[in-house]
């Protein structure tokens, strides 16, 4: 999913919620249907699971996905959809059992840790969502997406090292998001000054 650069979903509202619905699709192993992992797959449950991607109602989508993961308990695609739907309807606990399920039968899957790593940094799990979204970037160095919510995520913590730096660098050289490109510079000017300021001793 894509938040703000300040980690909100504005509230919930409707238009927060459609664009978070939308972010977590793309990288849920859905929307793109090249990260739809389904080889020896039990073909009943892919095809609730393509029935629930193919629905828009909330309760009907994770309805067809519980069918899915009641027929087949480790089609991880499924576990991850389910998991972002209860996300979407706000019932945290049930979206990380089944996003931690996904990430554990399918560690090589980016967007499964990272949607993870999305839930618990929204129910204040900041440290552990960090660990996630570096999962995540190892797997897919090139997703600018993980590398806003690492940065974001480590300056929640307090963190502001090089490291951080290079992380706010990146997101200005490569998003093409207005809004996250200045939030990263703000970012990196304010801890750049705060370096350059002298000490009182």
């Amino acid at each position: 999913m894509r938040l703000t650069p300040k980690g909100t979903m504005a509230g919930y509202t409707a238009v927060a919620v459609a664009l978070l619905a939308a972010t977590l699709s793309s990288c849920a192993g859905g929307a793109n249907k090249k990260h739809l992992v389904l080889a020896g797959a039990n073909p009943k449950a892919v095809r609730w699971l393509k029935e629930g991607l193919a629905k828009e109602d909330p309760d009907e989508q994770e309805a067809c996905f519980r069918k899915a993961v009641e027929i087949d308990p480790e089609l991880a695609a499924a576990r991850n959809r389910l998991g972002v739907t209860l996300f979407e309807k706000k019932d945290f606990r049930g979206a990380v059992a089944q996003l931690q399920a996904a990430v554990r039968l399918d560690a090589t899957r980016p967007g499964y840790a990272y949607n993870l790593g999305m839930v618990y940094e929204h129910v204040g799990k900041t440290a552990q969502a960090v660990r996630l979204y570096e999962d995540a970037r190892a797997l897919d160095p090139d997703d600018v997406r993980f590398v806003e919510n690492l940065a974001r995520a480590r300056l929640k913590l307090g963190e502001e090292d090089d490291e951080v730096l290079e992380l706010l660098d990146m997101i200005v050289a490569r998003e093409a998001n207005e809004e996250w490109v200045r939030w990263a510079d703000e970012q990196r000017i304010r801890i750049r000054n705060r370096r350059e300021r002298p000490r009182d001793f």
